[in-house]
């Protein structure tokens, strides 16, 4: 009877945190993460408008305390962030950047506003917090809670992500269910964590790639952070993986590879291709959702948007779902002329069970099909939003349901065949 109530405890507690899981992820939005309950509270247009999200900006700024309050744990995670461009670079640039001026102006910026709490450049170059006294201020810089969400309050995952217990308590010795609580309680509070892959590239792209029309078309501001890929640049500067070695920065988030929770499948190799894949993902719903809230199909922006949709949808068909089927044909073709090797060992086959064993990549597959129409009539310069703006929000839709789908269902290992991303020679 004990044994059966636990094992019906754990299946609780699992679909609890799935659910919670993909709550925060799908309905995620630019920068600052709520908790999911806000998010849901939003409409589509409020999360998706070039502004980045600013009403939700104002309510979670009451909850950033700021990234000293993670140098207690984080010592050398924070000494990494401080030598980026996110701690310094990006908020200076509005200061002394000749660009900066131009952009405000044509938006009738002030240039002693361009930092002020409420100004549309702070949104990706710094991080909003508003004080208990109700002072709304910036901090000058993309920090730790710029990605991973606000994390104070009473109800906040700051203090709780960290808990594994009683008092005293370290992660090894850390129990199932208090794991899955713990897990279900920050994902409740909004943490993005490693886990999160997609969101994270999202909450990346959603900067990365500019979302204000006017920004682009009437400020000359740049479309997009030239040549920006998720998994490339995720391994270069801003890498911080040190959570289980402070002496090593990882090539992959140390505890989504740790075999304690995941089992022995997952692998650095596998964790890079896999965030090539879901960066492409991100970066082609981000550019659908930007594309449909166009205002003038005779501006930059419009172009650019429909340019990265083409772009996206094609790398994804051809640079990973062609090469996957391909190299699997290939390894079907070998098989056929091969014994059977039947002393293979079945620990190792049950390690890998988290990656999908069909052939191809039917997700990605399925996914491409769907969207096969709105890129081609983008393709063939044929698209008009008045017509098929609702058509670029569902494509947008069916790409996050589906990248939402392919990070639980796969570990990376099936995408083997991909080239494996590597570390900028800078670094």
């Amino acid at each position: 009877m004990v044994v059966a109530a636990c094992r019906l405890l754990l299946a609780v507690f699992s679909c609890l945190a799935v659910v919670f899981t993909v709550s925060v992820c799908l309905n995620s939005v630019p920068l600052l993460e709520t908790q999911a309950s806000d998010i849901q509270d939003q409409s589509e247009g409020d999360r998706t408008r070039g502004e980045h999200g600013r009403k939700l900006q104002e309510t979670v700024a009451s909850r950033v305390v700021g990234e000293t309050q993670c140098l207690d744990c984080h010592r050398s995670e924070y000494a990494r962030w401080k030598k980026s461009k996110h701690a310094a670079g990006a908020f200076d640039t509005l200061r002394t950047d000749k660009d900066a001026r131009k952009y405000a102006e044509a938006l009738g910026i002030k240039a002693a506003d361009i930092t002020a709490p409420n100004s549309l450049c702070v949104q990706c170059h710094a991080t909003r917090q508003t004080l208990e006294s109700g002072e709304a201020r910036v901090l000058p810089a993309v920090s730790c809670e710029a990605c991973h969400s606000a994390s104070g309050g009473a109800a906040g995952w700051l203090n709780a992500h960290a808990v594994y217990g009683e008092q005293g308590s370290s992660r090894v010795a850390e129990t199932e269910i208090h794991y899955l609580e713990r897990k279900v309680k920050c994902d409740k509070a909004g943490q993005v964590r490693s886990e999160h892959l997609y969101q994270l590239a999202k909450t990346c792209y959603s900067c990365h790639i500019i979302g204000d029309e006017a920004l682009v078309n009437d400020g000359g501001h740049k479309a997009a952070t030239q040549n920006f890929e998720f998994a490339t640049k995720s391994l270069g500067e801003v890498r911080h993986n040190f959570h289980l070695d402070q002496k090593v920065n990882a090539e992959a988030a140390t505890l989504w590879v740790d075999p304690l929770w995941n089992g022995k499948g997952r692998t650095t190799a596998g964790h890079k291709r896999l965030m090539f894949v879901v960066g492409a993902m991100a970066d082609l719903e981000v550019s659908l959702r930007y594309l449909a809230q166009v205002k003038d199909e005779d501006g930059d922006f419009f172009e650019s948007m429909s340019d990265r949709v083409v772009d996206g949808y094609e790398l994804l068909l051809e640079d990973v779902l062609e090469v996957v089927v391909e190299a699997d044909e290939e390894d079907e073709a070998d098989e056929e002329n091969e014994e059977e090797d039947e002393e293979e060992d079945e620990d190792e086959d049950e390690d890998e069970d988290e990656d999908e064993d069909e052939e191809g990549l039917p997700l990605l597959a399925a996914l491409l099909e769907e969207l096969e129409e709105i890129y081609t009539r983008l393709d063939d310069e044929e698209l008009v939003l008045e017509d098929d703006r609702t058509a670029c929000i569902e494509a947008a839709d069916a790409v996050a349901k589906a990248a939402m789908k392919f990070v639980a269902k796969h570990n990376g290992n099936r995408l083997d065949a991909l080239d494996e991303p590597e570390v900028p020679d800078d670094e």
